[in-house]
C-alpha cells in the first residue's frame, strides 16, 4: 500500500513540478509553500522509508512496523501544516538506530533535511558506526566539529568509530590530536590500547606529553599501555612514573616498573608515601625487598587513611614508629589503640604524668579509659 502511494505521488510531484517550472519567470526564484500533496509526499517518504528500514532490519517483511512508525510520529503527520521538526526527529532516530538508508536519502537530497553537527554526535554516542562512516566519508566537514566528534568518540569508548574517523580522508585530522592531552589520557583511562596506538602512529609525538601520558598508565594500572609506552615506544620512566605506580592498588604495576628504573630514578619518601594509597599489599613488598624507610610517613597517611592494615603492619614489623610524632599523629586522628600501643612502648615517666604534660584532661581521660577496657 505504502509503496503503490509513494510511486502515485512522486509521479504526481514530478508532473506538478513540471508544469510550476514552465509557468516560471525570472524574477520568480524563491520558493512556494509546501502543497498539501508535497507535505503528504514528504510525510509518506519519510514514514515509509523509516518503516523499511527497521522492518528489513527486525522484523522481515512485516508490515505491522509502518503502522507503528505511523503512530509514533502522529504529532507531526496529523498536524495541518508541515512541520519540519518532523524531518529532524526522523533523522536523528535514523542516527540513533544506524539506519543507514534515511540519513544517505537526506544526505544525497531525496530527502529534505540536513545532517548536522548534532546528528554526527547521536550517531556516535549510539555506536552506530555505519552512520558515521557515511557522514565523515560524504558530508562536508566544515559543518561538523571533528574534534569534538573524536573526543565523544574516545570518551564513550567507541572504537571502531574513533578509528573510523581518524582515518578518514578529512584534511588535517590529526591536528585535531595535537591541542588535547585529554583524549590520549581519557582512552588510557578506558584501557583502550587500540586508541592509543592509533594517536600514538598518526600524531608528531612532539606536540604530546609523553610524560603525562605515561604518568597516567602507571597511575590507573593498565600494565598492557604501559608495557605499549615503554616497549614499543620506548618512553623513558621518571621520578613521577615511579611515583605514580607506587599509589597504584595493582601492585603488579609497581613490581613492573622497578624493572626499567634509569639512572638517577629511585624510591624517595614520596614514593614510600604514595604506597600507603595503595594498600598494606605494597608496604609489604618495600619491606620484603629492603625499600622499606620513612616510616613516619607511612604512618601519617595510613592514619589519616584510617587504614588500621597498614598500622597493624608497622606495628607489629617496624619498631621505629613507636615514637612520639607517631603517637601525637594517632591522637590527633582519633585513633586511641594506635596511640595507647605506641605510649606503652615510649620510655619516660609514667603513662598518665605523660599525658597531663602535654594533652587536656578530658583527652588523658579518654585514653585512659580506653586503655583499662582493652
Amino acid at each position: 500500500m505504502y509503496v503503490k502511494s509513494i510511486d502515485y505521488l512522486c509521479l504526481k510531484e514530478s508532473t506538478i513540478n513540471n508544469q510550476q517550472k514552465s509557468q516560471q519567470t525570472s524574477k520568480q526564484s524563491e520558493k512556494s509553500p509546501p502543497t498539501n500533496l508535497s507535505r503528504e509526499f514528504k510525510l509518506l517518504s519519510y514514514t515509509y522509508c523509516l518503516a523499511d528500514a527497521f522492518r528489513r532490519a527486525r522484523y522481515n517483511g512485516s508490515d505491522e512496523q509502518c503502522t507503528l512508525i505511523r503512530s509514533r510520529y502522529s504529532e507531526f503527520i496529523d498536524c495541518s501544516v508541515y512541520d519540519e521538526r518532523f524531518e529532524t526527529k526522523v533523522l536523528e532516530d535514523a542516527c540513533k538506530s544506524d539506519q543507514l538508508e534515511i540519513v544517505e536519502k537526506v544526505g544525497n537530497g531525496q530527502l529534505s533535511g540536513h545532517i548536522t553537527d548534532k546528528v554526527l554526535q547521536l550517531a556516535i554516542q549510539s555506536g552506530s558506526l555505519s552512520t558515521v562512516k557515511y557522514i565523515v566519508e560524504t558530508q562536508p566537514h566544515d559543518l561538523f566539529d571533528i574534534g569534538r566528534a573524536m573526543n565523544l568518540a574516545v570518551t564513550t569508548n567507541r572504537t571502531k568509530i574513533f578509528v573510523c574517523i581518524s582515518g578518514s580522508k578529512i584534511p588535517k585530522v590529526s591536528e585535531y590530536y595535537l591541542f588535547d592531552q585529554t583524549m590520549i589520557n581519557k582512552a588510557i583511562e578506558n584501557g583502550n590500547l587500540m586508541v592509543v596506538r592509533n594517536i600514538f602512529d598518526q600524531v608528531d609525538r612532539s606536540h604530546l606529553s609523553l610524560k603525562s601520558a605515561l604518568d597516567k598508565a602507571a597511575t590507573i594500572g593498565d600494565l598492557s599501555i604501559l608495557d605499549y609506552f615503554i616497549k614499543e615506544k620506548q618512553l623513558e620512566i621518571t621520578q613521577s612514573t615511579l611515583d605514580s605506580a607506587a599509589s597504584c592498588s595493582n601492585i603488579e604495576i609497581f613490581k613492573y616498573i622497578q624493572n626499567y628504573l634509569p639512572k638517577g630514578v629511585s624510591v624517595t619518601v614520596q614514593t614510600v608515601a604514595n604506597t600507603a594509597d595503595a594498600g598494606v599489599d605494597s608496604i609489604k613488598y618495600l619491606y620484603d625487598n629492603g625499600l622499606f624507610k620513612y616510616s613516619n610517613q607511612i604512618a601519617s597517611k595510613a592514619l589519616k587513611k584510617k587504614d588500621n592494615n597498614i598500622m597493624e603492619f608497622l606495628l607489629n614489623n617496624i619498631q621505629e614508629v613507636y615514637n612520639q610524632l607517631v603517637f601525637q599523629m594517632a591522637v590527633q586522628h582519633g585513633n586511641l589503640p594506635v596511640a595507647i600501643k605506641i605510649l606503652s612502648q615510649l620510655p619516660g615517666q609514667d603513662v598518665p604524668d605523660r599525658l597531663e604534660t602535654h594533652y587536656s584532661t578530658q583527652l588523658t581521660i579518654n585514653i585512659m579509659m580506653w586503655s583499662n577496657i582493652s
